[in-house]
């Protein structure tokens, strides 16, 4: 199954990445523990320190949560997801400085997640 983790180069996201590749299974879609064939970590930056998790199966990518044809792309992408962490956020001082990026990230990045996900044959597991 494909994992795919907004915010992927963040703290959370890093330390998830790294549990899910431990225990190699997540729960899909039906809601029973499936074998994880790819972790895709999307962010708009890359990762800092680098992402090296010594696994051919875990693929950062850079893209833009308010970009509604990148959120698709990484979702619907390939077999598409079935399961998907969405940790993708502008959190406190930042959303409330910049109110317009924090209602970007934070509610149209959710949407575009959201119907990207209602777009695939099964709709998989979101968190």
């Amino acid at each position: 199954m494909r994992v795919v983790i907004t915010g992927g180069t963040g703290f959370v996201a890093r330390k998830l990445a790294q549990r899910l590749l431990k225990d190699g299974t997540t729960t899909g879609p039906d809601g029973t523990l499936q074998e994880i064939s790819e972790i895709v970590l999307f962010d708009n930056v890359e990762a800092n320190p680098p992402v090296n998790y010594n696994n051919s199966n875990v693929q950062p990518v850079i893209g833009d949560i308010t970009d509604k044809a990148d959120v698709e792309e990484i979702i619907k992408g390939g077999r598409g997801a079935g399961s998907i962490w969405h940790l993708a956020a502008v959190v406190s001082a930042g959303a409330e400085a910049d109110l317009d990026l924090g209602y970007a990230v934070n509610l149209h990045g959710t949407l575009h997640v959201l119907n990207a996900c209602r777009g695939l044959p099964k709709p998989p597991r979101r968190v």
